[in-house]
This record gives C-alpha cells, sequence and structure tokens, in this order.
C-alpha cells in the first residue's frame, strides 16, 4: 500500500490473520498488506492512502479504529450472537467484531 511507514509484523496464514496481527500488534496502523495469495509476510501500514499495483502483494485500509467499550462480566443479550475467533484482549475483541462484523452492536 502507499503508506508514510510500513513495518513487517510476521507472517499470517490468511487475510484475516494479518488484519487480525496489524489489529492486535499495530493498533494505529490504518492499512495491511500481504503477499498475494493471503498466506506470507503480513505488513501493518501506518497513513495508508493507496494502491501501488505491484502483483505479488495485496492491501487493503482498515475500517476506522474500534472505538474501546467497558467490559462487564457476563455474557450479553441480543438477538444472534456469532463466534467470530480467539482473541487475545479486550481491544483484540472489539476490532476483530469492527472488521469481521461491522453490523454488530457488541462484542
Amino acid at each position: 500500500g502507499i503508506s508514510d511507514t510500513e513495518k513487517e509484523i510476521g507472517h499470517a496464514y490468511s487475510h484475516t490473520d494479518c488484519i487480525h496481527m496489524v489489529r492486535s500488534l499495530e493498533p494505529e496502523a490504518n492499512g495491511a498488506t500481504i503477499s498475494r495469495g493471503g498466506v506470507g509476510p503480513c505488513y501493518a501500514e501506518f497513513n495508508w492512502t493507496g494502491t501501488k499495483i505491484i502483483e505479488d502483494w495485496e492491501t487493503c485500509k482498515l475500517p476506522e479504529q474500534a472505538i474501546g467499550c467497558e467490559f462487564t462480566s457476563g455474557d450479553g443479550i441480543s438477538d444472534t450472537e456469532k463466534e467470530i475467533g480467539h482473541a487475545y484482549s479486550h481491544t483484540d475483541c472489539i476490532h476483530m467484531v469492527r472488521s469481521l462484523e461491522p453490523e454488530a452492536n457488541g462484542a
């Protein structure tokens, strides 16, 4: 992607894996770049502004950072609930919900 700075943050096994890595390891980043096909080095992009066409890479601008919420003890009451994966922190859970289920209003 076109950005002020990019940082390699590890090896991802899918597009979603790369997004989760960026969200949890570099929460200030607003873009993600991964090898074409979605497996390989994952980069966090800072101040992502567009796509530089290079066939070996895929990039995306991440939705705005999740706004935090105060977690309380218990299970949410809602019409539906969907497990979307394993989160390593409250912040990671919020980012996962925002990026994978943008219509959700709870985490």
